[in-house]
């Protein structure tokens, strides 16, 4: 969706005021997203969506050398909380990704190090699974409907039978 629904659905319909869009991080794969989410959540607001696309371009690589040192991993739970996810964003490689796309790493040691942000980061991600039935991504809703869509094709069909029309 992002590579062919998000530029249409924001120039076509967000910017006119028609569809309002709202990006929320769901966290499916554990550690990885919801550190990459609190990091997001360091920038600006008006950030958000775009160091997110930068992410999902670089899913990859990031996944690769997040989960390259396995043995790594496995002693950062002897770690205290307010290092645990400190240590899993140098194990990573995070901070010069985020350092090239405004947030020192200073920022984001600090955002990292604020466990209780992150657990409730985690906590509201569990929400949306348990109390909106979300299970994938990308889940779209619309008026409180969770709709049957996940590319911009169907998506787009939905919007206009429910009134909106592109610009």
């Amino acid at each position: 969706f992002a590579a062919d629904g998000f530029d249409p659905l924001i120039e076509e319909y967000v910017s006119s005021g028609r569809v309002s869009f709202e990006f929320r991080s769901f966290i499916i794969h554990g550690p990885l997203d919801l550190t990459l989410t609190r990091l997001i959540g360091c920038s600006a607001p008006e950030a958000a969506v775009p160091l997110s696309d930068e992410i999902w371009e670089n899913l990859g690589p990031i996944q690769n050398r997040a989960y390259a040192n396995q043995q790594a991993l496995a002693s950062i739970n002897d770690l205290p909380e307010n290092e645990r996810f400190v240590r899993f964003g140098e194990i990573a490689g995070l901070y010069d990704f985020f350092k090239s796309r405004g947030i020192s790493e200073d920022q984001a040691r600090s955002c990292l190090a604020d466990f209780d942000s992150l657990e409730a980061l985690a906590q509201l991600s569990e929400s949306y699974a348990k109390d909106d039935d979300i299970s994938q991504t990308p889940t779209f809703v619309l008026n409180d409907r969770k709709l049957d869509a996940s590319n911009w094709n169907d998506l787009e069909v939905i919007l206009q039978r429910s009134g909106a029309r592109p610009e």
